[in-house]
């Protein structure tokens, strides 16, 4: 092997390590951009919920239906009923006071 075809390898080898790290670094950035478009709600890092006291299975899913019809989001955790995700304190404590004037006892919580 002469001192040229030495230098050739080590160019090739070189530009194809180049390549390889430019096609990783693009997949990894349009994995991410995909990943950020496709997120159907951004949720702050300490998201505010409603707890709703567990009842059992059958008085859960009725309560869900109700809390639905109201125009709440719930959803049956193992814990109990969650309602939220809310952003902010005012919107948990409207939410907390419409809950308390129709009689539903719901705490808040971090999720």
């Amino acid at each position: 092997m002469t001192t040229t075809d030495f230098a050739t390898d080590r160019v090739k080898g070189l530009l194809f390590g180049l390549a390889s790290v430019i096609v990783g670094l693009a997949l990894g950035i349009w994995y991410v951009g995909v990943r950020i478009v496709s997120a159907d709600e951004i949720v702050p890092a300490t998201a505010l919920y409603l707890q709703v006291a567990d009842l059992g299975p059958k008085a859960d899913q009725d309560s869900v239906r109700s809390l639905e019809n109201e125009g709440f989001r719930p959803q049956v955790m193992a814990r109990g009923i969650l309602i939220g995700p809310f952003s902010t304190h005012a919107e948990l404590e409207k939410a907390q006071s419409k809950l308390q004037s129709a009689g539903v006892l719901a705490v808040e919580t971090a999720h």
